[in-house]
């Protein structure tokens, strides 16, 4: 009879232990909020970056962002149009794993030559977030950068 008891009182300590992980973060409230930084194209130059993030949710859509020149004076004009940019986007989040995200980038604005292209981003921490960001015409042209949230 005290087995029986004693196994009826650890039912519900079990069942409660397992649910304990559901009152962790979620990896989405990482990357989630509002964030903006320089990133770098060692071969065009800086590029001030800022945007939203809503949600991850696979192939909807994710956010919106806008991409302006900073210093551009190492521009090379052989492989890039060497104008100030100026250009809003989209965001749609097309793989996610761990910490990582892949997040297509739609242009939707741009007095410029902006184009489409793909943010590869990384939650550091709860307040910055690695972004590569890279056309995929020239995958080898990769701009980097911390963003930190706003």
């Amino acid at each position: 009879m005290v087995r029986i008891i004693s196994f009826t009182l650890l039912i519900p300590f079990f069942y409660l232990s397992s649910c304990s992980s559901s009152d962790e973060p979620t990896k989405e409230s990482n990357i989630t909020g509002s964030w903006s930084g320089t990133i770098v194209q060692p071969e065009f130059g800086e590029l001030l970056v800022g945007f939203s993030i809503n949600n991850t949710t696979l192939n909807g859509q994710t956010g919106t962002g806008t991409f302006t020149s900073g210093d551009i004076s190492v521009c090379d004009p052989s492989q890039f149009n060497c104008i100030a940019l100026a250009c809003s986007f989209k965001l749609s989040t097309f793989s996610m794993s761990g910490d990582f995200y892949q997040i297509d980038q739609i242009i939707n604005e741009t007095n410029t030559t902006c184009g489409d292209g793909t943010f590869e981003v990384t939650s550091l921490n709860e307040n910055s977030i690695k972004v590569v960001w890279f056309e995929e015409a020239f995958p080898e042209n990769r701009a980097t950068g911390t963003l930190t949230r706003q």
